[in-house]
């Protein structure tokens, strides 16, 4: 819950950058919603929360050191990124709920929680 504490604190630097200059305030509040998501990596056991951190980072890095011009569109980028990674990650839940399913009919031990890939036990044949 702590981790869901950035993003406020983040929005508030964002709104003072904001204030000042308009154009960098979605590249900021970029750079802290992708540091938000870096913490549901471990959370949730899913690599591809670190992708859609990398890129939603990257993007705000880009938006405010690299490529100014960027600023401007990057709510809509944010957006794509979103809509994307909505589909991405909804597959790779359902693959994994079907995969957890498939093992416990088979008899294998089911991990706590569908998300996190349960260890490999060893071979007893």
């Amino acid at each position: 819950m702590q981790c869901a504490f950035t993003v406020p604190l983040g929005l508030l630097i964002a709104v003072a950058l904001g204030s000042y200059e308009p154009v960098p305030f979605f590249p900021a509040e970029l750079f802290f919603v992708g540091g938000h998501y870096l913490v549901f990596i471990l959370l949730y056991g899913m690599r591809l929360f670190a992708v859609l951190a990398g890129v939603l980072i990257l993007l705000g890095v880009s938006g405010l050191l690299v490529i100014p011009q960027l600023g401007e569109i990057s709510g809509w980028l944010s957006t794509a990124v979103f809509l994307i990674f909505a589909v991405v990650l909804s597959r790779a839940h359902n693959h994994a709920t079907a995969n957890v399913a498939y093992r416990s009919s088979r008899g294998h031990q089911m991990a706590a929680c569908p998300l996190v890939r349960p260890q490999r036990e060893a071979c007893s044949k």
